[in-house]
């Protein structure tokens, strides 16, 4: 989790979240499998989903996240309590709802008020 904090490359970064899901999927604990999804999903930022904001901005919103989620990793409490909270927190993070649209609005916004669609 150091690293992909440290790390100002997305592809190294990415390699560092690689592992982290390799680890999360060596665990014996129950909640790993929650935080492997988190990772996971947070990986496919770079490839455009679920929304695709570009191959440049997807590279620097990526980073970003990654280094959201290894932060709040580091700090939080190591306690059962400490996981679960993580794991929610990152769950709604995550949400196909929560990405906001190219130019900064929301893709069911966007959706709702974009001509021809019979919304208004």
């Amino acid at each position: 989790m150091r690293g992909i904090l440290a790390s100002e490359d997305v592809g190294k970064a990415g390699d560092l979240v690689g592992e982290v899901k390799w680890h999360c999927l060596q665990s014996p604990l129950a909640d790993a499998g929650d935080v492997y999804v988190i990772w996971a999903e947070l990986d496919d930022v770079l490839d455009g989903y679920p929304v695709d904001y570009g191959p440049e901005a997807n590279a620097i919103y990526a980073l970003r996240e990654f280094k959201r989620a290894a932060h709040d990793w580091l700090d939080m409490p190591r306690t059962e309590a400490g996981l679960l909270n993580y794991v929610q927190l990152w769950k709604t993070r995550i949400a196909d709802d929560a990405w906001p649209a190219p130019g900064g609005v929301h893709w069911r916004q966007a959706r709702r008020t974009h001509p021809g669609n019979g919304s208004t």
